[in-house]
């Protein structure tokens, strides 16, 4: 295959100013793995201004903040969509998939909460980070004490969970088992490119005083498809280099912060990745 250049973006968040600064001409090939809209204070028209911004030829997966269902439809109108598919480089046999969407947050606040009880000396190094007053430590049942003689108190958090459905409501998520078909029916993917809003499992996926929060079921495909790269963002605070076997893990940060990717790719040798800012 000739050598050639992409472009990788991800985590948008309505910023229209930065999306608009991008070359996309000086790119052979764009991939982007969403996140145009922004939950906490969402614009649905912009963030559909921002889908449309993308030349035709995007490869394009959504994010967790894209949840609603006409922003994804125009995705699939206006970009090649490859959620859950599989095709190749326009004009070659290089494979490529994706995966849109972050591990359902269900799951990953049962994580953290394993996690602390296993060993409540997390939750004081997670307060002395972070603050009492974190929404994970609340979806997680741990709250701040009434008792002045100790910082938090352990409670049930199904309650806590079950009153702020409309919030968790909000983003587009899978579970791990709802993978499980696509990863089956997936053909080899060595020396191609998997795009994945979500990290994998132990690549570019733990957060100060927390565990690894990834896809493991990403991660087995990894190591089953062997691809070259893989594309993902999600965290925005993680962004850099990582491998799982031979598979390069790359997450160039958020174009909210005003962060793009750049990956070169030369025969017989590993994807070079790069982090640009604005």
């Amino acid at each position: 295959m000739k050598n050639f250049n992409l472009l990788f973006i991800t985590d948008i968040h309505q910023q229209k100013e930065n999306l608009s600064k991008i070359d996309f001409k000086s790119f052979d090939y764009i991939f982007c793995a969403g996140d145009f809209l922004d939950s906490s204070a969402p614009n649905l028209e912009l963030a559909k201004e921002l889908v449309c911004m993308l030349p035709a030829c995007t490869y394009l997966i959504p994010g967790n903040h894209d949840k609603p269902e006409s922003l994804r439809t125009l995705m699939q109108k206006k970009t090649v969509y490859i959620e859950r598919s599989c095709t190749t480089l326009l004009g070659t046999d290089f494979p490529v998939a994706g995966i849109g969407g972050a591990r359902d947050l269900l799951e990953d606040i049962q994580l953290y909460r394993n996690y602390f009880l296993e060993d409540e000396k997390r939750i004081d190094y997670f307060i002395e980070q972070n603050g009492i007053q974190s929404f994970i430590l609340k979806f997680c049942g741990i709250i701040e004490s009434a008792d002045k003689n100790k910082k938090y108190s352990i409670i049930d958090n199904q309650p806590i969970i079950e009153n702020n459905r409309n919030f968790l409501d909000n983003f587009f998520m899978f579970k791990e088992n709802d993978i499980v078909d696509f990863a089956a029916h997936l053909p080899s993917m060595k020396g191609g490119i998997l795009m994945s809003h979500c990290p994998p499992s132990g690549a570019l996926d733990k957060l100060n005083g927390l565990p690894n929060a990834g896809g493991k079921k990403i991660a087995s495909i990894i190591k089953k498809k062997q691809p070259s790269l893989v594309l993902c963002g999600h965290f925005h605070e993680l962004s850099g280099t990582a491998e799982i076997e031979n598979t390069v893990i790359f997450n160039p940060g958020a174009l909210k912060d005003g962060f793009y990717g750049v990956i070169e790719f030369k025969e017989n040798t590993k994807p070079l990745c790069k982090s640009f800012k604005l």
